[in-house]
């Protein structure tokens, strides 16, 4: 049987250091049918001429020079390019395992699955390991999930099955689900409104309990830089995922997305309390609570005492912080 071609799409921005080592782990995939688009985003240091030299040795390999977009719209022009029946995007400073695309691909053709899931361990600038990140396994190998399920793991308590459902890179994604779907964010949660509009289409997706994938942290990554700026810039951009669905709507899609935004003000607004984006927080708050108050406050959805909380603690965020922490958020 003649195998799929995967697009993997890698946008890359000043990180010399560590590209060629995440460009060698895609090269040494035991699945050789792929094509890896890589997408320098503008980069100031040597990351631009390593794309080149790579792809001059590796034919699988190509890059697109574009000038300073972000990340999701990096992603948009790998998009715009990808040739394959399933795509995945891969962070350009992480480390994939040699088995990883073929690990997904058994699973892809043991059904008919919109996309698969991986688990992944962090790993710090030098690649060390600072601990595992796994789902929390019932000791199968393979776990299916419906697109409600995913919601709840997107929109649910903040933990491991969240950061599963959000992320982009621990997924293999069936090219025929993302159609024409493009980011519509530059940067800062937005894989998770990506993963939210993909959601509203999906049917059947699986998770493989196998750690394929090195997340690394360090310091100086989209991740980690400016809190502030991405602290506002994410509730904003989730915030606007509310003009998909319709007020009073009585779907999950409607209200966990409303009960995850009113998490996401109050935890902004104590992070954010003294910082210059506190006043353009304020404004994004009330904006959304004079649309959505009533409804939030009516949604029997959401537990009561949540719904007081949230209410009732605006005033008071140290107060705040604490009843989050008894939520478990």
């Amino acid at each position: 049987m003649q195998e799929e071609l995967i697009s993997i799409i890698v946008p890359v921005y000043n990180v010399a250091p560590y590209l060629e080592e995440c460009l060698e782990s895609i090269a040494a995939q035991t699945y050789t049918t792929f094509e890896c688009i890589l997408i320098d985003d503008g980069s100031t240091d040597l990351s631009g001429a390593i794309c080149d030299d790579f792809c001059r040795k590796d034919s699988r390999f190509r890059v697109i020079h574009q000038e300073n977009a972000g990340v999701g719209f990096a992603r948009n022009s790998g998009l715009d390019q990808a040739r394959g029946a399933y795509i995945q995007f891969i962070d350009s400073d992480d480390v994939v395992l040699p088995g990883m695309l073929q690990a997904a691909m058994d699973v892809m053709n043991s059904d008919t699955y919109d996309w698969v899931s991986w688990d992944a361990a962090r790993i710090d600038a030098h690649g060390n390991p600072i601990g595992d990140v796994h789902e929390v396994s019932s000791g199968t190998l393979i776990r299916e999930y419906d697109a409600d399920e995913r919601l709840q793991h997107l929109t649910g308590l903040s933990g491991t099955l969240q950061m599963y459902a959000s992320v982009l890179w621990n997924k293999l994604y069936a090219r025929s689900l993302l159609g024409d779907l493009r980011f519509i964010h530059a940067c800062y949660s937005e894989d998770f409104c990506f993963n939210y509009v993909l959601l509203r289409k999906t049917r059947q997706t699986a998770h493989l309990c196998q750690t394929l994938y090195f997340w690394r942290q360090r310091t100086g990554s989209a991740t980690n830089a400016n809190f502030g700026k991405q602290v506002l810039a994410s509730v904003n951009n989730i915030v606007s995922l509310l003009s998909l669905t319709s007020p009073y709507e009585d779907t999950p899609f409607r209200w966990r997305l409303l009960r995850f935004i009113y998490r996401k003000l109050q935890t902004a607004r104590y992070n954010l309390m003294g910082t210059d984006y506190y006043p353009e927080l304020k404004v994004l708050f009330k904006d959304v609570r004079s649309h959505t108050l009533r409804e939030y406050a009516a949604t029997n959805n959401i537990p009561l005492v949540e719904r007081l909380a949230i209410l009732a603690i605006w005033p008071f965020p140290h107060i705040g912080k604490h009843i989050f922490k008894w939520l478990g958020n």
